[in-house]
């Protein structure tokens, strides 16, 4: 593969995120309830699910910063295989896509229910 492959520029955007997060990578919790402790808003979110690979270039790297300033950990790996797979294999980018938004729902729901 020759750099700036769209494969290079993935693998990129993957580990610069990893980066700017700080180190905050960890199993448990799950990417829905990370989000959800971070604070990301229901549109934020609305817009990191129905992104495509050039948003998910922007928005990646702004919830690592938000993650690491809040020093919170959650798992980056449906966020990684989201950004692979955004706009080159529809249904394993909307397996993450769900995984993610019912993460989310059952985090928010945990939380409104203490």
């Amino acid at each position: 593969l020759m750099p700036g492959a769209p494969e290079w520029d993935r693998a990129a955007v993957i580990v610069n995120a990893m980066a700017l997060a700080r180190g905050h990578h960890a199993r448990q919790p799950s990417t829905g309830a990370g989000l959800q402790a971070i604070g990301l808003s229901e549109p934020r979110l609305m817009a990191l699910l129905t992104a495509e690979f050039e948003e998910l270039r922007d928005l990646l790297p702004r919830i690592a910063r938000r993650a690491a300033a809040s020093a919170q950990p959650m798992d980056w790996a449906p966020l990684a295989r989201l950004a692979w797979h955004a706009g080159r294999d529809p249904a394993r980018a909307d397996r993450q896509r769900q995984r993610i938004a019912g993460d989310h729902a059952r985090a928010a729901a945990a939380r409104a229910a203490a």
